[in-house]
């Protein structure tokens, strides 16, 4: 179960969260601040002010962070695992939207505007997580008018991303969307690999048919041609992609 964490969690986490670094959770929380285009490039002291507000919070695999449709009180940051986040049809499908891992922000589009949650974010692994209340932070911006001026250059610059993203998608086969979501995945979902060529992915099937929404049955297709063709491997709950040049070099083919 989700639990705010004590002094003594605070430490082992640390050490989990920053092996053979010496780090606290406070410099994880200030690094993930500075570095996330939420909110790099404000002044130290403004992200040390959103800092003092983080609260630590563990999730188990497979607990909810939020769920689609709840108020957005909460931002959350990730120190370390894995966030899947999906959203669900008006017919009840399930589609994945993305794979959350260590330092990224999620949540960020409720808890700034105060609706609803537009998708789920479900822990995958066990996650460490950092939270920030939206009371404090919405006075914050009161105070301080760089914030809010920063948060809507980045809302903008986001709402040009996914149309690009919505554009490109119109055009491209399955099997383009199919390479494109295996290479896009976070690198906390890929193993590390000796050769910069291959990589493989922590990944079902199924999975990868949530994301694309399409059916377990035509991910698989594709999977077993490349795999004919020795571009993969498929593996229980891994894609080992072999040659990644030769695998985008496919996807260029049409369906």
């Amino acid at each position: 179960m989700a639990r705010d964490m004590t002094h003594g969690d605070r430490k082992s986490a640390a050490a989990a969260a920053s092996p053979g670094r010496g780090g606290t959770l406070n410099a994880s929380v200030l690094l993930v601040l500075r570095q996330n285009p939420l909110f790099a490039g404000l002044r130290i002291e403004l992200i040390e002010r959103i800092a003092a507000m983080a609260v630590m919070r563990e999730f188990d695999s497979g607990e909810y962070l939020f769920r689609e449709g709840e108020q957005g009180k909460e931002l959350f940051g990730i120190i370390s695992g894995l966030v899947r986040i999906s959203a669900t049809s008006e017919d009840g499908r399930e589609l994945n939207l993305n794979m959350i891992g260590p330092g990224e922000i999620i949540g960020e589009i409720a808890f700034l505007d105060g609706g609803p949650r537009t998708a789920s974010g479900q822990a995958s692994e066990s996650t460490l997580t950092f939270l920030i209340a939206k009371d404090p932070f919405h006075e914050l911006m009161l105070h301080a008018p760089d914030l809010p001026i920063h948060l809507l250059k980045l809302v903008c610059e986001r709402t040009r991303w996914t149309s690009a993203q919505v554009t490109s998608s119109a055009f491209l086969t399955v099997q383009a969307r199919l390479v494109r979501c295996l290479l896009q995945l976070p690198r906390a979902m890929h193993d590390e690999a000796g050769d910069a060529r291959a990589a493989t992915v922590r990944i079902s099937q199924s999975e990868l048919g949530r994301f694309l929404g399409i059916s377990r049955q035509v991910v698989n297709g594709y999977l077993q041609d490349w795999q004919r063709r020795e571009l993969v491997q498929v593996r229980r709950g891994r894609i080992v992609i072999h040659d990644i040049d030769r695998l985008v070099g496919q996807a260029m083919l049409s369906d």
